[in-house]
């Protein structure tokens, strides 16, 4: 009895276990189609690829909205095992833009669908990036069988499939109505975003020499500046020319590099070579450019310390770059961007210690520095994965060194001039006065004597006329020394405009200045230098303070004075009798021309 309950409860427990499974089962099967009602309607919207409609009204179409993607980790996939996978469990997902992707061994895939509805029309797709490593394009033509079309810096110009700076492939060769498209990418070290685009043939047209005439003008104005600093380096001896030459030449290689134009026509064979030149030469002209500006400012003069560092960022840059020409490498490109980085903070780093310490050039050296800069720094973010690629990662650095150069050149040409300036005054500081560049003392004595050594010789005359500033003290007193000696200069500049190329205007001492007439002479003309002397005194001068006027005494005398032979050939002498008789005349204050003995 006990065993028949034993087996009545056994079996009414295994027929709960059953209809509960059973339950189970069919919840968890009507959750399963749930589920299935709400995601295949989603996963194959998802999958659903929206034709892109090329008709006659189409010219430029940006596609990175209109495709799928699908990164193979494995890199080793073709296109017919990419077209399996997708029509078996759909692998590709939509595109918001040009997505930016770390490719380092895997390879990129992008699904469209385009169809030619102007059949008249050719059209070509664009890849806006000229750096990529390997790019090719499959379809399947009206045999189905399976077409590719290579291009990228893995294949030989010559070999692409239309010939352009950046990798472009026609669409529609068969002629088909509608074609679905795979276009596979494998790309290095930078992350890859580059922009796809569908031209018009005419539009591609148009396009391609808009660029080329603005590439033209760019690398003319690179060879126009190189020539126009040779020329000054050896017309003004300064060697910042020179190097500025350098880093102009290096710039202009990396930006033919990097918007393709020497791979597309200086060596369209070498591959190996079009992928490490861009980044080789990109490297190369940031250390040019940091060396160029340690040259023009001279950082050791304000911090020996950041002249160091300087010396060290430009070594750095220069090992990294050709142990990563010679080993290629994620992690040498990474320091080489940092570097690069740390070299721009290190240039305006430079400029900042100059600006401070009264550098005359200092602003213009920043301001034309700013362009590049700022034209650099889209390409870095781009390397580190922050921003896509577009027009101001690829033609920013071109944009700023073509607004910088004609500033930077017109920052060079001042620099040289004010120290070839500094360099003439201190050549002339034996015969020149310091303050007004007119002679000094001793050599005006010198040229008076040559004058009575002419005059003796040939019986002529020559004149002296003695110059007073006369309110020389009131400047001092009432506007300080800076202005007296403004004025000074002022009156200076405007004897010497008066003076002939023979005479000679010389500085006496405090406010006397005197000029040296070569004969022959007559009262005349004497009389006119004078007057102009005096009027030339009373033009208005934005340099001085308002309603100042430089007021002058003039004092004439014809040389040698016959009343004076005592003085013989001693100029010092006939110097001296000058200045004595002008002061021996009696003052009159309405009038500013006196004669001695005419």
């Amino acid at each position: 009895m006990i065993t028949n309950l034993l087996l009545q409860l056994c079996r009414a427990s295994l027929f709960k276990a059953r209809y509960f499974l059973l339950i189970t089962a069919k919840n968890v099967c009507a959750v399963a189609l749930l589920l299935a009602a709400f995601v295949h309607p989603v996963a194959y919207a998802q999958q659903a690829l929206q034709p892109i409609v090329l008709d006659a009204h189409t010219k430029r179409l940006n596609i990175d909205g209109a495709s799928r993607y699908w990164v193979d980790d494995s890199g080793t996939a073709s296109a017919e095992e990419v077209d399996a996978r997708q029509r078996s469990v759909g692998i590709f997902k939509p595109r918001a833009g040009a997505e930016r992707q770390n490719l380092n061994g895997k390879a990129l895939w992008i699904r469209f669908d385009a169809r030619i509805a102007a059949p008249n029309s050719h059209w070509f797709l664009e890849l806006a990036q000229s750096s990529a490593d390997d790019v090719s394009l499959h379809w399947r033509d009206a045999n189905s069988q399976w077409v590719a079309l290579h291009a990228g810096d893995i294949v030989p110009r010559t070999q692409w499939p239309v010939l352009d700076r950046f990798p472009m492939f026609q669409l529609g060769q068969e002629r088909l109505a509608s074609s679905v498209y795979y276009l596979r990418i494998a790309h290095a070290r930078v992350p890859f975003s580059g922009p796809l685009h569908i031209y018009r043939d005419s539009e591609l047209v148009a396009q391609r020499e808009v660029d080329h005439f603005f590439l033209g003008a760019y690398f003319g104005l690179i060879i126009l500046v190189s020539l126009v600093c040779l020329a000054l380096a050896r017309a003004m001896r300064d060697k910042s020319f020179l190097h500025y030459v350098l880093y102009v030449a290096l710039i202009g290689i990396a930006q033919a590099c990097f918007t393709g134009i020497a791979a597309q026509y200086v060596w369209p064979q070498a591959t190996t070579w079009s992928d490490l030149s861009n980044f080789f030469f990109t490297s190369l002209a940031a250390a040019a450019f940091l060396w160029f500006v340690r040259s023009v400012i001279k950082p050791g003069v304000y911090s020996p310390t950041l002249d160091v560092c300087t010396l060290l960022l430009i070594a750095a840059q220069v090992v990294v770059t050709f142990v990563d020409l010679a080993f290629p490498s994620a992690i040498g490109f990474q320091i080489n961007n940092a570097i690069t980085m740390v070299m721009v903070l290190t240039v305006y780093t430079i400029v900042w210690h100059a600006w401070r310490h009264g550098d005359a050039t200092a602003r213009w050296l920043a301001l034309g520095f700013l362009p590049v800069v700022l034209g650099i720094v889209p390409a870095l973010l781009r390397n580190v994965g922050l921003v896509n690629t577009g027009f101001w990662t690829q033609y920013g650095a071109l944009v700023g060194s073509a607004i910088e150069m004609p500033i930077l050149l017109y920052a060079l040409v001042l620099r040289s001039a004010l120290r070839s300036e500094g360099r003439a005054r201190a050549a002339g500081l034996p015969t020149q006065d310091p303050l007004t560049g007119l002679s000094n003392m001793r050599n005006l004595l010198r040229h008076i004597h040559g004058t009575m050594t002419r005059a003796s010789r040939y019986r002529q005359q020559y004149s002296l006329v003695l110059v007073e500033l006369t309110n020389h003290a009131w400047f001092t007193k009432e506007h300080g020394r800076e202005m007296a000696d403004r004025a000074l200069v002022i009156l200076a500049t405007r004897l010497q405009l008066i003076a002939r190329d023979v005479d000679t205007a010389g500085r006496i001492d405090e406010n006397h200045f005197v000029l040296l007439i070569e004969g022959p002479c007559k009262p005349g003309y004497v009389a006119k230098v004078a007057a102009q002397i005096v009027a030339s005194a009373h033009r208005p001068s934005d340099l001085l303070p308002v309603g100042a006027s430089i007021k002058l005494r003039v004092t004439c005398a014809l040389m040698p004075d016959p009343k004076a032979l005592e003085l013989g050939d001693d100029a010092n002498a006939q110097l001296g009798w000058l200045v004595h008789s002008s002061e021996s005349l009696e003052a009159d204050p309405r009038k500013l021309v006196r004669t001695l003995n005419f």
